[in-house]
């Protein structure tokens, strides 16, 4: 991050009139992918893979020089900057040294020691003095200095260096440079102008496992100063709201973003209007929830935009850069375009009726300390929706996906003195330091919603606690949970990785049904040691006035002080009786498939389905593919794609696309035995994403699979999974002994569909006791269920957060 502090409203007047006020970034072209569009390089730093030019080959492996700093840092120096350090520095040697090994190359240093978190060097040769004051040397000779006695002293075992002084730098604020980057998906690859979030390139060239980037973070007190033109006030570093943890989240958070474009709804074309400052921060006009990478949280107020927040966590498009939250579960946002500052109250520096420039959040201080001064900051303009999907139709899945990337990283901190000032002089500022990290590694917690975990001790393991959310079926008394009975539910709550505190169930009912559903508000499970798992009961208890017929949706939501949350959902059908039901969970499912064979009346299976025993997004799958199954415990599910290449990273070297259905799969089920039956009907999850003439149909045989009728027919797409039903007797006119049910997926080239939860229920509501009423038989003895509507799975619990595609 490189604000300029906002020394005052007066100078801010200066601030805007020297930057100029900026129109939006225009519309790319459109292409179909915006990773494929990639400008190749073959310069002294890198060459493209002649297959794959996003695939970067180092020609200066483990060299950290001026060309590598200029090239990658983010945001970027200017050259004057790096000039005017070269002549403070002496000239680097004719070789330039290569970080390779703990045992490699050490420039002469002064004295080193550790004080809690903080590595402290004595910067003689590192620092330099000016008519600026001190500076570090930042054409990589200094960075490459501090990541080698890092080495020397702890081993290869940090993601990050990071670098703090005693003293503020004037001439550079904060930055960060990469050494790796092997994911996938995060936005455009033209090394050439310095667009590195696209390419796939390891400088270090495998000789260092572990190491990611270079921060360089300036001064404790540089951030102090910033607090104060700011907000007005400085924070404590045990406070959330110091400076110093919002910059650094930028600065690390820079490791995966900000470069990422989306599909304009409007347009169908790839834009880069979510992109500001150097084309590596989000612009000011988008809203991203106050995100620290140069974000603003807008307020949409019909005819106005209220600025509401700024620079404060991490945003839907920051957290699935770095891993912590899938497509399923980010939420959407938008755009401003065109957009117009409109100010409420005093206008003391003249913004009233100009262009928000992308930069805006560097140019005035804290929406609080204008507010609190009167100044109502707003904008005017178009609104333009904008999902992850969008993003992801635009550069492809990240990859690898939130379910396989790295977890929990680890940070060296590393403290720089002035020439002349000992490790005893810096103590107090090493003290500073400590606490601030202790603050930093839970404002990091914190802020990718316990998600991710940075550890910055020096020595010792960094373990982050996962919790696993299972079971969820329904126990009660007799055939079926009826009106006016109680029944319970069984969860199960497991911890892996480390020990899981405080954790605690958190229950609510959904849907039509939820006002006849009394359930606990919450319930304590306390804490799950370690590969642990802690079983837990609650009571469910239905209203004697249930809507017999309607299905039952309680959402379970499980949090902890530590991990991250889960959100499953147990769903049941009072009422009815259970004659079959398959959630794919084990290999003895007993279904089978017809793969990309068309079928007709006459097509038969072709033998069992692949068992698979988790549904989760990975390389190998579309972005149209599910991210989870439909059960509780992700126990599996059957998927009509799952693919079998990749898009292009440097795991595989394979330069593939996630495969989508092209041409016609079936899933055939066992024959369902109905002997005995009155009203069966078929319930199943599925899962339908396609593009416009393809169809999910569900179709019946009451006469040993030699012929079929069509009970439901699909054709909306959706990216979640929804609750669908047949009647065996209104699709087949009677009800057979015996019948087999098949789901045909029939694609032309963009879909991907899946089925899970699979019941056979029949209505039994006190059917023994022949009577007319809601949850009972007409006057001829058959059942008269209420008719219930599909409903949609809330994957993660986020229902209202789903992306419908257009047809």
């Amino acid at each position: 991050m490189t604000r300029r502090p906002a020394l005052s409203l007066v100078f801010l007047t200066c601030t805007l009139i020297s930057f100029g006020l900026t129109a939006a970034a225009q519309a790319s072209p459109k292409i179909a992918k915006g990773h494929r569009v990639v400008v190749p390089v073959d310069d002294d730093l890198m060459v493209s893979d002649p297959v794959n030019p996003r695939i970067l080959h180092s020609k200066q492996p483990g060299v950290i020089n001026r060309a590598w700093v200029e090239r990658t840092a983010k945001p970027r120096i200017p050259a004057e900057v790096l000039d005017h350090v070269a002549d403070l520095f002496p000239a680097p040697p004719a070789v330039a040294p290569v970080l390779q090994s703990p045992e490699g190359h050490l420039f002469a240093n002064g004295a080193i020691s550790q004080s809690g978190k903080v590595f402290i060097i004595e910067g003689d040769r590192l620092v330099n003095s000016s008519g600026n004051g001190f500076t570090f040397d930042h054409n990589g000779n200094g960075a490459f200095d501090v990541i080698q006695q890092v080495l020397q002293n702890f081993g290869d075992q940090f993601d990050f260096v990071t670098v703090f002084t005693t003293f503020s730098d004037q001439n550079v604020a904060a930055y960060y440079f990469p050494l790796k980057n092997d994911i996938d998906g995060l936005g455009e690859c033209n090394f050439n102008q310095g667009k590195t979030f696209g390419c796939l390139f390891d400088q270090l060239q495998g000789q260092l496992q572990n190491l990611q980037g270079f921060v360089f973070m300036n001064s404790l007190s540089t951030w102090q100063e910033w607090d104060r033109n700011y907000d007005g006030v400085i924070h404590p570093f045990s406070s959330f709201d110091s400076a110093v943890f919002s910059t650094l989240g930028q600065e690390v958070a820079h490791r995966w973003g900000s470069g990422l474009r989306f599909v304009d709804p409007r347009n169908d074309n790839v834009s880069n209007l979510l992109l500001g400052r150097d084309q590596s921060h989000w612009a000011a006009f988008v809203d991203t929830d106050a995100s620290v990478m140069d974000g603003w949280d807008w307020d949409d107020q019909g005819n106005r935009f209220e600025l509401v927040g700024d620079m404060d966590r991490f945003s839907t498009l920051d957290l699935y850069t770095i891993g912590a939250l899938p497509v399923a579960a980010a939420k959407p946002f938008f755009v401003i375009d065109n957009a117009i500052f409109d100010v409420g109250g005093n206008d003391f520096i003249g913004l009233d009726g100009r262009a928000v420039p992308a930069d805006a959040v560097l140019q005035l201080p804290s929406d609080g300390l204008l507010d609190a001064n009167g100044m109502n900051i707003g904008a005017t303009g178009v609104k333009v929706p904008v999902t992850i999907q969008d993003v992801v139709d635009a550069e492809g899945n990240r990859c690898p996906d939130p379910d396989f990337t790295q977890k929990t990283f680890r940070q060296a901190v590393v403290l720089v003195t002035r020439p002349g000032q000992t490790i005893a002089q810096a103590q107090p500022f090493a003290d500073d330091l400590n606490v601030a990290l202790e603050t930093w590694e839970a404002w990091w917690l914190d802020r990718t919603n316990k998600r991710l975990k940075l550890c910055t001790d020096l020595n010792g393991p960094c373990l982050h606690a996962e919790q696993i959310l299972g079971g969820g079926e329904v126990e009660h008394d007799g055939e079926s949970l009826q009106p006016g009975q109680t029944g319970s539910v069984t969860m199960t709550v497991s911890a892996k990785n480390a020990k899981v505190e405080g954790a605690v169930l958190t229950l609510e009912a959904v849907g039509d049904s939820a006002a006849f559903i009394t359930i606990p508000s919450s319930v304590e499970v306390g804490n799950v040691d370690v590969n642990g798992t802690k079983e837990v009961d609650f009571d469910v208890e239905l209203a004697a006035d249930y809507p017999c017929g309607t299905g039952a949706n309680i959402v379970v939501t499980l949090s902890s002080d530590n991990a991250a949350d889960v959100v499953e959902e147990v769903r049941f059908f009072p009422g009815y009786r259970t004659i079959f039901e398959e959630t794919f969970g084990s290999s003895e499912h007993r279904f089978a498939v017809n793969a990309d064979e068309k079928d007709t009346t006459s097509a038969a299976n072709k033998g069992a389905l692949a068992f698979t025993e988790t549904v989760e997004l990975t390389c190998d799958m579309s972005k149209r593919s599910p991210e989870r199954d439909a059960s509780p415990g992700n126990n599996g599910a059957f998927v009509t794609g799952p693919g079998t290449d990749h898009v292009p990273n440097l795991l595989d070297n394979d330069p593939g696309e996630g495969a989508e259905l092209d041409g016609d799969t079936s899933l055939w089920s066992p024959v369902f035995d109905l002997e005995g039956t009155a009203l069966p009907e078929i319930r199943f999850a599925y899962w339908f994403d396609g593009e416009a003439g393809d169809v999910l149909k569900v179709q019946l045989s009451g006469d040993d699979e030699k012929t079929f009728q069509t009970g439901k027919e699909i054709t909306e797409s959706f990216h979640g999974w929804v609750v669908g039903r047949i009647s065996v007797k209104d699709t087949l006119g009677e009800v057979p002994a015996k019948v087999t049910a098949r789901f045909l997926f029939e694609g032309s080239g963009s879909l991907e569909g899946g089925i899970d939860d699979v019941k056979v229920l029949d209505f039994d509501g006190q059917c023994k006791d022949v009577f007319v009423g809601p949850c009972g038989c007409d006057q001829n003895g058959e059942t008269t269920p209420a008719a219930p509507v599909a409903f949609v799975l809330g994957l993660f619990g986020l229902r209202r957060l789903r992306r419908r595609r257009k047809a």
